[in-house]
């Protein structure tokens, strides 16, 4: 998931912030890289939920493929539950079975 995404696990704040600030960078001067999943591990880690929710939907305007898969994987699981995540999953066309 990314350095800064370790970083925040760790409680290493401080880094964790300074690769957002790398990432904001990169965005400037690299205005079509798609790196909006990467600020959204981050600011999971984090636990700014809001932040997290902002950057998945960048991912999913952007239709950055991988969204769906990697809302699987455990660390996301506090997305899931959230009350936005039902809305998450019908923005990718996923059904509420799913």
């Amino acid at each position: 998931m990314g350095l800064g995404h370790a970083y925040a696990r760790l409680g290493m704040t401080d880094k964790a912030l300074e690769c957002i600030q790398k990432l904001e960078q990169r965005e400037l001067e690299e205005p079509d890289s798609v790196i909006d999943g990467d600020f959204a591990a981050i600011y999971l880690a984090l636990g700014n939920l809001d932040k997290t929710y902002y950057y998945l939907n960048l991912c999913i305007d952007k239709r950055m493929g991988p969204v769906a898969c990697f809302i699987e994987y455990p660390p996301y699981k506090t997305v899931k539950a959230d009350p936005r995540f039902e809305d998450l999953k019908h923005r990718m066309g996923i059904s509420a079975e799913v």
